[in-house]
C-alpha cells in the first residue's frame, strides 16, 4: 500500500470559509461606517445653523509630479445662509481662509475653527469616504442628505 493523497481540500475549504467570514465582517462595517459618516454631518450641520452646506473633491490625482498618486480629500467649501449653493466653490470663494473671512463677515472666526475642526477628522476617514462616495467626486452634504457628482477636472 501506497501513501495516502493529501486531502488539500480540506484547507481549501478552510480558506474559502474564512474569506467568506471576513467579507461579511467588512460589509457590516461598511454599514455601520456609512451610518456613522451621515450621522456626523447631520449632526455637524445642526451644530452650526449658519451653515446650509457643505462641499468637498475626493479624487486621486492623474499626475502628482513623479510622486505616487494617492487618493485625497480635498478642502471643504463652506454655503452660509442666503448664499447661491450652486455657485462654484472656486468661484465664490467657499473655503476657509483669512482672505474669505474678510470677504464673508458671516463666517465667523468660531465657525472657520469648527469646519477646521471637522475637516481634520474626515482626513482621518479617507478610506471610508472612498468607499462610501466614490473617486473623482465632489460630495454635497446639506441637511436634507448627501449628494455625489462625478468630478473629473481636478489636476
Amino acid at each position: 500500500m501506497g501513501t495516502p493523497a493529501p486531502n488539500l481540500m480540506s484547507p481549501l475549504a478552510k480558506l474559502i470559509e474564512m474569506a467568506e467570514s471576513t467579507k461579511k465582517i467588512v460589509e457590516e462595517r461598511q454599514k455601520q461606517t456609512a451610518a456613522l459618516i451621515g450621522d456626523s454631518i447631520k449632526e455637524f450641520l445642526a451644530s452650526v445653523p449658519q451653515i446650509k452646506q457643505l462641499k468637498w473633491q475626493q479624487y486621486t490625482p492623474y499626475f502628482n509630479d513623479g510622486d505616487e498618486c494617492v487618493f485625497r480629500i480635498g478642502e471643504i467649501g463652506v454655503y452660509l445662509e442666503g448664499e447661491d449653493l450652486d455657485e462654484s466653490i472656486y468661484d465664490m470663494g467657499a473655503y476657509i481662509s483669512r482672505d474669505t473671512q474678510n470677504r464673508r463677515p458671516a463666517l465667523t472666526a468660531e465657525i472657520c475653527e469648527l469646519v477646521r475642526t471637522f475637516e481634520g477628522m474626515l482626513s482621518h476617514l479617507q478610506d471610508e469616504l472612498k468607499f462610501l462616495f466614490g473617486n473623482h467626486v465632489i460630495v454635497t452634504a446639506t441637511a436634507e442628505g448627501v449628494t455625489v457628482e462625478e468630478y473629473e477636472n481636478h489636476d
